[in-house]
């Protein structure tokens, strides 16, 4: 396969998965990769041989970007995308993975599904207590009112403390997680060429 045919499927490949502007900077890398090659005496045909499937190596250039966008701004959302396109670096490397990413979901989840149901409880005991307000002594309506309220402070005060351990907690996760998916023997030869390497 010659050097342009090659460009020519990962530029397709890559237009489909990424943004411009990634895609702009993979194929630069990608061009640098094979100017470098010849430099050194290597005739297209055989990079092109060396590098693999344009697909496969378009595939696995995708998931190197978005674990790369985990490394340097690490997110939930980012956390979820690298993990599912990291099954184009190593299966192995994806199936341990989840280890790491199955906890940080749940983990996730059950902060959002307390902060909800307390707020729930605080809105439910507020809605009660007006509707039944004629039912019931003054203090005891003062006393559940301001107790629903109280809860729905404690759900915001308790989202905001829940938001920033887990902001940390992927932030540290997420910079070693991407990291250790990153370093693949079974990916191409491309997926360690970089200038300014793993955190550049």
């Amino acid at each position: 396969m010659t050097r342009l045919e090659f460009l020519t499927k990962m530029e397709n490949c890559l237009s489909k998965q990424l943004t411009k502007s990634e895609m702009s900077t993979i194929m630069r890398n990608l061009i640098d990769y094979f100017n470098d090659c010849e430099r050194r005496g290597k005739r297209e045909t055989q990079i092109t041989k060396d590098l693999g499937d344009p697909q496969k190596v378009a595939m696995q250039m995708v998931a190197r970007s978005r674990v790369m966008e985990l490394i340097r701004h690490p997110s939930f959302v980012r956390l979820i995308k690298a993990q599912f396109s990291l099954y184009h670096i190593s299966l192995a490397k994806y199936l341990l993975s989840l280890l790491i990413t199955i906890p940080v979901i749940l983990m996730c989840a059950l902060f959002v599904l307390t902060v909800v149901v307390i707020s729930f409880v605080g809105l439910g005991i507020i809605v009660i207590t007006v509707i039944a307000f004629q039912q019931m002594p003054i203090s005891v309506f003062l006393f559940l009112f301001f107790g629903g309220i109280t809860l729905i402070g404690f759900a915001v005060t308790l989202s905001y403390i829940l938001f920033s351990i887990s902001r940390k907690v992927i932030y540290v996760a997420g910079r070693l997680y991407g990291k250790w998916c990153i370093h693949s023997k079974h990916a191409a030869p491309l997926m360690f060429y970089e200038v300014g390497g793993i955190d550049g």
